[in-house]
């Protein structure tokens, strides 16, 4: 009895592994990867440049955006070089794309909060657009992208990483603490 209840586990188990790996190799589709990867990369350093330029209250929300766009544009640039040099290889770049949906998370959070100009704006627009054509990607198929554009880019999906200031990014209001840096995710 035990060997048959044990079998049956491992039988789903087998084909959950299966069902996962099989659904992320179908959702990676290179071409729209690497150029998402490169508007998000050139859109980031438009929205920092123009932001640095256009800070004319000099608050800490506009400080902490700059800061925030910064921290992005290198990310960008990173998974950028990396898409471009692995090509393939989705899971190389998986970790390069979360270290840029935490630093995107955080720069959306400053965004949101400091005051720009239309042209930044726009730039911003670029940049959400770009982001979220990567988490498409390499969300697809497992339970990160629950939330995807279900309430505008405003604010994460259940199981998104919400970055360093946690709740105030989550549709739901609720960010999970986990351990690492930088681990924490949207319920």
């Amino acid at each position: 009895m035990h060997h048959h209840h044990f079998s049956g586990l491992l039988k789903k188990s087998v084909l959950g592994i299966g069902l996962f790996l099989g659904s992320n190799a179908m959702a990676w589709h290179y071409s729209a990867v690497r150029a998402a990867a490169h508007e998000m990369a050139d859109a980031a350093e438009h929205a920092h440049i123009q932001a640095e330029a256009d800070r004319h209250h000099f608050s800490r929300y506009e400080d902490q955006a700059v800061s925030d766009l910064h921290s992005l544009q290198d990310s960008a640039e990173h998974l950028h070089h990396q898409v471009e040099s692995y090509r393939e290889d989705q899971h190389h770049t998986q970790h390069d794309f979360e270290r840029l949906a935490r630093d995107y998370n955080d720069a959306n959070y400053s965004m949101r909060r400091a005051h720009f100009g239309q042209h930044v704006m726009r730039d911003w627009r670029r940049v959400q657009y770009a982001y979220q054509t990567l988490a498409d990607e390499y969300y697809e198929g497992d339970d990160h992208g629950g939330g995807h554009g279900d309430h505008g880019d405003m604010c994460l999906g259940s199981g998104e990483l919400c970055g360093r200031r946690g709740s105030a990014n989550c549709c739901s209001g609720v960010c999970v603490a986990r351990p690492g840096p930088d681990n924490n995710f949207c319920r």
